[in-house]
């Protein structure tokens, strides 16, 4: 349980971190690549603007971009034409090339562009790894093809170093986060760790007066004779000892720090010497109990927490049958062990399956009184289950009024 706390706290916290990384990776790069092609756009757009429009173009506009841009070290378009790699080709009014300029592009040969230029579309602004545009030149025009691969192989490279970087962050805030955890679930450990000491020496103290009070019981029957009262004392004595080992039990098996000895057990034999002590507690309530237990099972466990486990079912679907009904009780074994015990009730409980097993919970509390519950058996076998790597389910069948609990095992 101190472990799997821990692990939450980890998870979440880290969960945490890993979205703020992704989201904050994740916009930096669209910011990136955004501004890359903008960039690009704008190159482009500059590199076809005609005499005209650059003489449009007002000095002080222009000398005021030149400004801010060289005061936050940005290049110039001047500087950053210099810079670009571009090929021109120029054609008549009648459609035939003219000229094909690779000065900016000298890798490039000329059948190349030809082909490039060839089988761009007419209608758009992007082919390959190109952005292009045109412009009306005397005679003709001329189409001008800007190349991306570097700002594009620059983009990928800021987008692996960032991962890089994330991947960094996370792995140096994996060690804080993990000493957090320890600081932070400390107190809730700590008062775990106190009640459940304080659970076992309770439960030990206790045991001892109540079978002091059962035995003098006992022997008040032998000298007066059995009455009401005396049996009042001892039905109650006999709940409270149930209670106080559903307790104990309850302690030591949801405390994963505490090694119980796991040892190879008959798990056939655990379940039908248990099944056969409860045939007499079924006969007083004319309840029938089918049982339909795989022989030859063998299972790696606890001997004592797994007849615990089969006595809480049976005693459980004892208590609650109806009566002259029949208790199902079925151990099987193919991929997985499986054990169930189905009884019919009066009337199903108004709640979740789930909520069966939450600790002290009982569906009519002064119903469940009046039969000797308590509301922790469930709790501790779900424990018990847990403690063997198992899962425990309860399924209930409306048509009928059946409740079916099902524990299931590894091999």
């Amino acid at each position: 349980m101190i472990q799997n706390l821990k692990n939450k706290f980890i998870f979440i916290a880290m969960g945490c971190i890993t979205l703020l990384l992704i989201v904050l990776i994740g916009m930096f790069n669209v910011f990136n690549v955004c501004y890359a092609a903008s960039q690009s756009i704008e190159m482009l757009h500059y590199l076809v603007m005609t005499d005209e429009e650059l003489e449009h173009e007002t000095e002080s506009a222009v000398k005021r971009m030149e400004d801010i841009k060289q005061k936050f070290l940005i290049p110039t378009m001047e500087q950053r034409q210099r810079d670009a790699i571009y090929f021109t080709v120029t054609e008549n009014n009648k459609g035939e090339v003219v000229s094909v300029d690779l000065t900016r592009m000298p890798a490039l040969t000329e059948k190349e562009a030809l082909e490039i230029y060839k089988s761009a579309p007419e209608r758009g602004s992007r082919f390959d790894e190109f952005f292009f545009a045109s412009k009306p030149v005397e005679g003709g025009k001329e189409t001008v093809f800007l190349s991306i691969a570097e700002q594009f192989y620059s983009v990928l490279h800021v987008a692996a170093l960032s991962l890089l970087a994330g991947v960094v962050c996370w792995s140096f805030m994996l060690l804080p986060v993990v000493i957090i955890s320890t600081k932070a679930t400390r107190p809730i450990i700590d008062n775990y760790n106190k009640q459940r000491r304080f659970i076992t020496d309770a439960g030990h103290e206790i045991k001892t007066p109540l079978a002091i009070i059962l035995a003098n019981t006992e022997a008040l029957e032998l000298y007066n004779g059995e009455s009401k009262w005396t049996t009042n004392i001892k039905n109650q004595t006999v709940r409270l000892t149930n209670i106080m080992e559903n307790l104990l039990l309850l302690a030591k098996s949801t405390d994963r720090e505490i090694e119980l000895t796991k040892e190879d057990i008959s798990f056939s034999s655990i379940a039908e010497q248990t099944v056969e002590s409860f045939i007499e507690p079924a006969q007083k309530r004319q309840l029938t109990i089918d049982s339909r237990i795989e022989s030859g099972i063998r299972f790696n466990g606890v001997k004592d927490q797994i007849t615990n486990l089969v006595s809480i079912l049976m005693n459980n679907a004892v208590k609650y049958s109806s009566e002259n009904s029949t208790i199902t009780v079925e151990l099987k074994k193919d991929k997985k062990i499986r054990l169930s015990v189905k009884n019919k009730c009066d009337k199903l409980p108004d709640t979740p399956p789930e909520n069966l097993f939450g600790r002290f919970y009982r569906d009519d509390t002064a119903k469940t009184q009046k039969k000797g519950g308590s509301g922790i058996g469930l709790s501790a076998a779900k424990a018990i289950v847990r403690y063997h790597s198992g899962e425990i389910k309860a399924v209930y069948d409306e048509d009928e009024n059946y409740i079916t609990f099902i524990a299931t095992f590894r091999v």
